[in-house]
C-alpha cells in the first residue's frame, strides 16, 4: 500500500472508514460484514464490490460458467419438487396474483408484455410445441364433451342460431368456395376406395324396407300421376297391420307388397281404402285384371280370404 494511502487509513474519524479501492472515507454501514478480518469489515466499500462484481461477472468464461451452472441446478429433482410446492401453496399464489396485478398498472405494461408475448408464440419452436399440444388437448374426451355443450348452450340463443345461418349462407354461396368444394367431392369420389364402398353401401341402402316402401309409393305415385289417378297420402304400416303382415288372398308372410285392389292402369285411385297387401306372386298374377274375376280362377281358399277381409274392412268402416 502506497504511502499516501497508508497516511489517509490513519487519519480516519471515529465511526467512519476508509475504502482501500477508491482510498474515500466512508461510514462503517456502507461496508459489508467479513468475520475474520479484525473489523470485522470488507477492506472495499459496498459500491466498490458491486463495481467490480458486475465486471466480473461479465467475463465470457464466469457468463459461459453460471448458466451450465444454473441449468444443471434447475435440473436438479429436489430443486424442482421445492419449487413446485412453493408455486402450490395459497400465500405464493395470492403474492403472485398482487403482483401481477401491481405489475400491469404501470404505464406501458401491458404493451411491453403483449409485443413479448407475441415475440416469444412467433418462435418456430414454440409455435410447433403449441400446435403439438393443441392436438393432444382438444383429443381428450372430457374437452371434447365439455367444448360439446359450450357449442350446444351458445346454439340456443336465437341470436347467435340466426348469425350462424346467415353467416355459411353467405359462405357456400361464393363462387370460390363452390369451385373449391366441387372439385374436393369429384376428387374424393374418384378414389378406388371410396368408389367401392359407396357401392357397397348403396347395395345396402336399397335392401332397407323403410327404402324399399319409399321407392315401392314413388313409383305408384308416379303411375297413378300418368294415369290421371286420384292421388291421396297413405299409411303404408297401417295397411300392413290391417292386413296381419301377410298376403290378404293366400296369407304367405314373405316377399309382401302393397297392391292396388282396382289397378291403375284401369282407373283405380291411389288411395287408402284401394290398397291391401299382396305377395309378389299374387300381385304378378293379378297384375291389372279385375278381384272378383281373378280369384274365379284361383283355390277356393284365396276367395275365403278375401271374404273375409272385405268383411272385417266393412265391419271396420261401419264403426267409424
Amino acid at each position: 500500500m502506497s504511502s499516501k494511502v497508508k497516511s489517509q487509513v490513519g487519519d480516519v474519524a471515529v465511526g467512519m472508514k476508509r475504502c482501500t479501492k477508491c482510498g474515500e472515507e466512508k461510514r462503517l454501514s456502507e461496508f459489508r460484514k467479513q468475520s475474520h478480518r479484525k473489523d470485522g469489515l470488507t477492506c472495499w466499500c459496498k459500491a466498490c464490490l458491486q463495481e467490480y462484481s458486475k465486471k466480473h461477472r461479465s467475463k465470457p468464461n464466469i457468463i459461459k460458467s453460471r448458466k451450465e451452472y444454473n441449468a444443471e441446478y434447475e435440473t436438479r429433482p429436489e430443486v424442482r419438487a421445492k419449487r413446485a410446492a412453493r408455486r402450490s401453496t395459497p400465500e405464493h399464489k395470492e403474492y403472485m396474483r398482487k403482483y401481477h396485478k401491481s405489475y400491469m398498472e404501470r404505464p406501458g405494461a401491458k404493451d411491453q408484455q403483449g409485443a413479448r408475448s407475441k415475440e416469444y408464440r412467433a418462435r418456430p419452436e414454440v409455435r410447433a410445441h403449441n400446435k403439438e399440444y393443441k392436438k393432444d388437448y382438444d383429443s381428450r374426451p372430457e374437452v371434447k364433451e365439455r367444448k360439446k355443450q359450450q357449442y350446444l348452450e351458445r346454439l340456443k340463443d336465437p341470436e347467435v342460431r340466426k348469425r350462424k345461418k346467415e353467416y355459411y349462407a353467405d359462405y357456400y354461396a361464393r363462387p370460390e368456395i363452390v369451385e373449391a368444394r366441387s372439385k374436393r367431392s369429384r376428387e374424393h369420389n374418384a378414389q378406388p376406395e371410396v368408389k367401392e364402398r359407396t357401392k357397397e353401401y348403396r347395395k345396402e341402402y336399397m335392401t332397407r324396407s323403410a327404402v324399399k316402401s319409399a321407392v315401392r309409393l314413388r313409383s305408384q305415385r308416379r303411375r297413378a300421376l300418368t294415369q290421371g289417378a286420384t292421388i291421396e297420402d297413405i299409411d303404408e304400416p297401417a295397411i300392413y297391420d290391417f292386413c296381419d303382415n301377410c298376403c290378404v288372398y293366400c296369407k304367405a308372410a314373405e316377399r309382401l307388397t302393397i297392391d292396388h285392389i282396382i289397378a291403375l292402369a284401369v282407373g283405380g285411385p291411389h288411395c287408402q281404402d284401394n290398397l291391401l297387401v299382396a305377395c309378389k306372386s299374387c300381385n304378378s298374377k293379378k297384375h291389372t285384371k279385375d278381384v272378383d274375376e281373378w280369384l274365379k280362377t284361383r283355390p277356393e281358399s284365396n276367395r275365403r280370404n278375401y271374404a273375409a277381409y272385405k268383411k272385417r274392412k266393412a265391419e271396420v268402416e261401419l264403426d267409424d
